[in-house]
């Protein structure tokens, strides 16, 4: 600015050196103009910007473009994914139960005298013991937002829920299918697998 002080110099700079602010929502930040006086730091470069003044202000068509998505580059990790963290093929996980894994699907197998069961509370719990080993953080998520008895909840596990499935959703909106498997048992069909997978 020719012919100006230093400090009016700073001054008229702060006006139209567009800075980033971040907006309500923590996902996404906005370019505007500078509200409030600048850092210290910062105003030694609008000192030395004084020779040589910035470029004309942003329009707003190409200011409304430069708003962008930043995630975990605002302090938000990214969330984890609702898919296997084992690897392809057979995991074994405890007391004799086990997981298989074909692509985007996992089978829990859990055909123990100690396992399996025609009882709902029971299978819950075999859920909640082995999910977690075969999705990761993602399935500890999805549990801690189930409540305790709601994962089967009134529904009979041996002759409904192997045909309707149990889908699981986060607040977000990730969702993970389980579908129980039975086998014929000496009084009547036992529960002794259940399949996770995404729904389409």
């Amino acid at each position: 600015l020719v012919g100006a002080t230093p400090a009016a110099a700073q001054a008229a700079t702060r006006d139209s050196i567009p800075v980033v602010h971040v907006s309500a929502s923590p996902d996404s930040v906005i370019v505007g103009p500078i509200a409030a006086p600048l850092p210290p730091a910062i105003d030694t470069v609008a000192s030395d910007l004084a020779s040589h003044p910035p470029a004309a202000p942003t329009p707003p068509a190409a200011a409304a473009a430069l708003s962008f998505t930043i995630g975990s580059q605002a302090g938000t990790p990214p969330l984890p994914a609702l898919e296997p963290i084992i690897a392809q093929g057979r995991t074994d996980l405890h007391d004799g139960i086990y997981a298989l894994r074909s692509g985007d699907t996992v089978t829990v197998h859990f055909d123990t005298p100690e396992a399996r069961t025609r009882r709902g509370e029971k299978f819950e719990q075999i859920v909640r013991a082995t999910l977690p080993a075969t999705h990761g953080a993602a399935a500890v998520e999805l549990l801690a937002a189930t409540p305790s008895g709601h994962i089967v909840g009134s529904r009979d596990v041996v002759a409904e829920l192997p045909t309707r499935g149990i889908h699981l959703r986060t607040s977000d909106g990730r969702e993970l299918s389980i579908w129980p498997e039975t086998r014929p048992g000496r009084d009547g069909p036992l529960v002794v697998s259940y399949r996770a997978i995404r729904p389409d």
